[in-house]
């Protein structure tokens, strides 16, 4: 990739992340690509603790090459540069016009489009950021309800079951569309576990997020993925205090990615919503020691009230992480909030397993007895 200035000269472009970060944003010309998606272009699905952080400082680099058209926008970026402005623009207009004339011209017009082929597309950053204009093109081959469970596979977090994708999406028989999708190569299959789960590239998966935004649907599908994982959750919670235990913990853990979107935008958007997920996480979190599931809790502390049904499970989740990392003053003070917030019965016994820990870790055996 390189940069080219007013009177023709090049330039090359930062960093190789850099250039990946470039890269995602030129295919993605004139649309929001959150900042999920270009972690997970830059890192997979491992990416850094400080990996927000270190995407902010490759963004604000590229800024000060290339300007103001790049643009924040909520929680992501976009280029925002006219189609004609990057050689990728100029070949989806070309591919446009091809679509539009007779076969004897559209080989002139294909011809056109080729000569700005330089290497492979985008450089060594290839394989994050293909040919928008090639998944362009194979949406375009596709009937309309297959275009719409395209797009509405953009909200799934990571690769999910034929179970899930019903749940989620509002088109009757998703799940068969899907399939037909995988058939086509635009939804890879993987089939090396118990069920075979079904994703997005992640090349498509921008474009097809790009799509749902053009349609008005993100809000509409954030909510439906949001409702269906807090009762999902809630089922496998009652399976881990059952005899189908060992289910209840593999469910929790094969749908990670999607918990995680859901309890993110939930905070957003539904507070109570996200309280009770935190409280259907609460006991695979606590016996697992998952810090993350604890730490969604503490964010939502300063945000429900204390007549919220949920506040005791949430204070609870907030002690058990105040204990681990060794804040037990503070586990004190959230556990027994969370008694006084819960009614006596099933409710209140998280945040009193708390209190109790936070006293016996403290040296107060009498005071742990006591809770």
């Amino acid at each position: 990739m390189e940069l080219e200035d007013a009177d023709g000269s090049t330039r090359a472009v930062g960093s190789g992340n850099q250039r990946t970060v470039l890269a995602a944003l030129v295919a993605n010309r004139g649309h929001v690509v959150t900042a999920d998606t270009l972690i997970g272009a830059l890192w997979g699905d491992n990416p850094p603790p400080t990996a927000l952080a270190t995407l902010r400082t490759y963004v604000s680099r590229l800024r000060a090459q290339i300007g103001d058209v790049l643009r924040t926008r909520g929680s992501g970026f976009m280029l925002d540069v006219p189609a004609n402005d990057v050689d990728a623009g100029r070949f989806e207009l070309l591919l446009d016009a091809a679509q539009r004339v007779e076969a004897p011209d559209a080989i002139g017009v294909l011809d056109e489009a080729l000569s700005l082929w330089r290497g492979q597309a985008f450089g060594d950053q290839f394989d994050v950021a293909s040919v928008r204009g090639e998944v362009k093109w194979s949406e375009a081959q596709l009937s309309e309800q297959e275009q719409s469970v395209l797009a509405e596979l953009s909200v799934f977090g990571g690769p999910v079951g034929a179970d899930d994708v019903g749940g989620v999406l509002p088109t009757p028989g998703a799940a068969s569309v899907v399939r037909r999708l995988a058939d086509r190569s635009l939804v890879s299959v993987d089939r090396t576990g118990r069920h075979a789960t079904f994703g997005l590239l992640q090349t498509v998966r921008a474009y097809a997020d790009a799509r749902l935004r053009d349609r008005g649907h993100v809000d509409l599908m954030a909510r439906r993925h949001a409702d269906w994982f807090v009762a999902a959750v809630e089922t496998a919670d009652g399976q881990l205090r059952g005899a189908d235990e060992p289910s209840g913990h593999r469910r929790l853990g094969d749908m990670f990615n999607e918990v995680r979107a859901a309890h993110r935008w939930a905070r957003q958007h539904d507070v109570g919503l996200a309280c009770r997920l935190s409280a259907g996480l609460h006991l695979y979190a606590q016996s697992r020691l998952v810090d993350e599931r604890l730490r969604w809790a503490e964010e939502l502390v300063e945000m429900v009230p204390d007549g919220h049904p949920y506040v005791s499970a949430v204070l609870a989740s907030a002690a058990t992480r105040a204990i681990q990392r060794g804040d037990l003053e503070m586990a004190r003070r959230l556990a027994e909030r969370g008694v006084a917030a819960a009614s006596d019965g099933p409710d209140s016994f998280g945040a009193l397993e708390a209190a109790a820990d936070s006293h016996l870790y403290s040296g107060r055996l009498d005071l742990s007895e006591q809770a």
